[in-house]
């Protein structure tokens, strides 16, 4: 039972498999009609536990962002505010997805360049996705873009860039998830975004080579020379 007044805000990340659904969405339809939010942003747990200092975004109704800021903003906890609920959801997701991407390239050599290359264009990808579902592409620059996916692609806290570390090294990714004590979100979440992708009419290269690799698997190299090998473009196209 939940009460009525209570604040509905969600800390999760990622998509749901069947119905593509974000999770606001997910409780939307198990609860009902109400006022729901996400929190979101760089925040690896073990950090805000020994109380080091973080930044993080809340969004939704403005009514429900001023009642989290006003609950959680402290001395080492720094609270922004976004009405834009799909962007931060989307770059709280997709940011996984990338992740893994990072963790593979880092664990094969390629060193900072590669590793950059792949974080700027996954980073387009989340952008033009969130686009698409009516996000605002401002919102892919704050704590739940470029911030969020920052912690993911360098921290060694990050469980899916260690998952794209083992793909690198030979390991089964299948195998990896089902030994892993956490949940590396970005191996579903790149087989929920590529679908979405299509029902969107949005190219995800990222994202399905990284699904590709994890459910249908394909070889890394064989990956990386796809994404490589596809045709000059506009770079904010």
């Amino acid at each position: 039972h939940v009460a009525p007044a209570a604040l509905m805000v969600s800390l999760s990340k990622g998509l749901e498999q069947e119905t593509l659904a974000r999770v606001t969405e997910v409780l939307g339809a198990e609860i009902g009609p109400r006022d729901y939010g996400c929190l979101s942003g760089p925040s690896h747990a073990t950090e805000v536990v020994a109380g080091l200092p973080v930044c993080l975004v809340v969004a939704g109704s403005a009514r429900l962002c001023d009642r989290v800021v006003e609950r959680l903003h402290a001395p080492r906890s720094r609270l922004y505010t976004s009405a834009d609920l799909i962007g931060v959801e989307i770059g709280g997701a997709l940011k996984n997805v990338v992740g893994i991407a990072a963790g593979i390239c880092e664990g094969l050599g390629f060193g900072d360049n590669t590793k950059a290359a792949i974080i700027t264009r996954g980073l387009a990808e989340m952008r033009r996705l969130g686009r698409a579902m009516g996000a605002n592409d401002a919102t892919f620059s704050g704590m739940a873009g470029v911030g969020d996916l920052m912690t993911t692609c360098y921290s060694p806290h990050g469980r899916n860039r260690a998952l794209g570390l083992a793909i690198a090294r030979g390991e089964n990714p299948l195998e990896m998830l089902k030994r892993l004590h956490t949940v590396a979100e970005g191996a579903w979440t790149s087989r929920a975004a590529v679908e979405l992708g299509r029902r969107h009419r949005v190219e995800l290269p990222i994202a399905s080579q990284v699904a590709s690799v994890i459910w249908d698997a394909k070889p890394v190299p064989q990956a990386m020379e796809q994404l490589l090998a596809r045709a000059p473009k506009e770079e904010d196209a």
